[in-house]
């Protein structure tokens, strides 16, 4: 996965536990500016946030590392499943 997928990954998350961007940072005591820029796919995180980005956004590392929940969360959001 590309940090273009790892930033929607995360973005399609962190707006379905409705937290902002500062929100989430504060939670993984780093910057605002950090999230945006995974967000933004200018990089991604570091290898030790990724257990605590799972247990945030309440699913498995495996499952948020192979981004296999992107559809599950526009499907939600949308009136089809996919």
């Amino acid at each position: 996965m590309n940090n273009q997928e790892i930033g929607k990954v995360i973005k399609s998350l962190r707006i379905e536990q409705h937290l902002t961007q500062k929100q989430l940072a504060d939670r993984l005591n780093i910057s605002d500016k950090t999230i945006s820029k995974w967000e933004g796919g200018y990089g991604c995180p570091e290898i030790t946030l990724w257990p605590l980005l799972a247990e945030v956004f309440k699913v498995p590392v495996d499952t948020l590392l192979k981004g296999e929940l992107v559809l599950c969360v526009f499907s939600r959001m949308s009136t089809m499943c996919i």
